[in-house]
């Protein structure tokens, strides 16, 4: 569980660097790669929170991560993609 723990703290750290960087980026689309990345922390995220909950090891949750990322690095720039909870734009004063 040690693992899990450190691993959330990288992944929040990642998502405050993304976050600061995000008040100058102009834009917010689901085809564009900055979207795209905080999108695939969001599922991180909710993957090692899902292995914490369910008291799975940290090897199975980095495959599951693994498995995500390769899926969503599939999806067709065109396809939208949902945007995480928790995430709003600029335009909402987020």
């Amino acid at each position: 569980m040690h693992g899990l723990s450190k691993m959330e703290l990288e992944l929040y750290s990642i998502r405050g660097h993304l976050e600061a960087l995000r008040d100058t980026h102009d834009e917010d689309e689901p085809g564009d790669p900055f979207y795209h990345a905080l999108f695939l922390l969001a599922r991180v995220r909710d993957i090692l929170a899902g292995a914490r909950r369910n008291g799975r090891g940290l090897a199975q949750a980095q495959g599951q991560v693994l498995q995500s990322n390769t899926t969503a690095s599939r999806t067709p720039s065109n396809q939208s993609l949902r945007r995480p909870p928790g995430w709003g734009t600029a335009a909402e004063g987020i």
